[in-house]
């Protein structure tokens, strides 16, 4: 671990635990006013909160491979992580779209 990267993998996590409380208050707020608040939690908590801890965990594990001069293991992890990525996505909406 490089002297910068020290406590920078807890970091997305540690701001997303403290935006939590911050999102279920303006999903209760959102639904006292007769919106849809199950949407609003699912795009803040699952969508905005889940992308950037997923991303920043990536981003730094990518860094962290380039910054050890491991270029083949960073490129690998790239294509990998973007294949099966898609690859998952497209099985789950496979199975999903059987049952419907």
């Amino acid at each position: 671990m490089t002297a910068g990267s020290h406590g920078a993998r807890e970091r997305p996590y540690v701001l997303n635990f403290l935006l939590l409380p911050h999102r279920r208050h303006a999903a209760c707020r959102h639904r006292r006013r007769g919106g849809r608040s199950e949407q609003l939690r699912l795009l803040l908590g699952v969508g905005l909160l889940g992308g950037f801890t997923t991303f920043s965990a990536f981003s730094l594990e990518m860094v962290l491979l380039i910054e050890r001069g491991q270029f083949a293991l960073a490129g690998l992890y790239a294509i990998l992580s973007f294949a099966l990525g898609i690859s998952a996505l497209l099985f789950g909406l496979t199975v999903m779209r059987s049952f419907a």
